[in-house]
C-alpha cells in the first residue's frame, strides 16, 4: 500500500511513511548521515522536508530528494530564519524574566512561545506549495492558518 496524502493519519502510516520505499530509505540514511554536520545538516534536512511536501502537495513522487543541494539549503535556511524569528521575541522576554525574576513576563514569555509552536506549522505547509517566502513572514496570517486546519492540524500534533 502506497501512502499519501490521502491515506488516512495514523501511528502506523506516520512511521511507515519515509520507509515506503528503496529511494525514500535512502533519503532517510542520507538525511541521518548529514545530521552529523552540526548546523548545516539540520538545514539541509529542514530544506529536504520541504521539498518532499512540495512534490507530495503537487501530486509529484517526493523521493528521491536529496538532489539540488543549493536549493535544499536555502528552504532549509528560509525556514529557519522563520523559526528564529518567531521565537527570538518569547526567548528575549524569557530572558529578561529570568534576570528581572518577574513571573508575569515568564508567563508572557511562555505564551509567545507556545504561539511561535502553533503558528510554524501554518507558514511551514503553505510554503511548500510555491516556495513563497510571504508566507513565513506573516505570523497572524501563519497562526490562522494553522488553526484554520482543524481537526486534522490537533490530530497530527497528537
Amino acid at each position: 500500500m502506497t501512502i499519501n496524502l490521502h491515506t488516512p493519519l495514523g501511528i502506523r502510516s506516520s512511521f511507515a511513511f519515509p520507509l515506503q520505499t528503496p529511494a525514500a530509505r535512502r533519503d532517510i540514511l542520507i538525511g541521518g548521515l548529514l545530521l552529523l554536520l552540526p548546523g548545516l545538516g539540520w538545514v539541509l534536512n529542514m530544506g529536504h522536508r520541504i521539498v518532499v511536501v512540495h512534490r507530495l502537495l503537487h501530486a509529484e513522487e517526493p523521493w528521491p530528494a536529496w538532489i539540488g543541494w543549493v536549493p535544499l539549503l536555502r528552504h532549509g535556511a528560509i525556514t529557519f530564519l522563520g523559526m528564529a524569528t518567531y521565537y527570538v521575541p518569547s526567548l528575549l522576554i524569557a530572558w529578561f524574566a529570568w534576570h528581572a525574576a518577574n513571573i508575569v513576563l515568564a508567563i508572557f514569555a511562555a505564551v509567545l512561545f507556545l504561539l511561535a509552536t502553533l503558528a510554524i506549522p501554518g507558514y511551514m505547509t503553505h510554503y511548500c506549495v510555491a516556495f513563497d517566502a510571504r508566507e513565513i513572514l506573516d505570523p497572524t496570517r501563519a497562526l490562522r492558518r494553522s488553526f484554520e486546519a482543524g481537526h486534522d492540524f490537533w490530530k497530527a500534533w497528537g
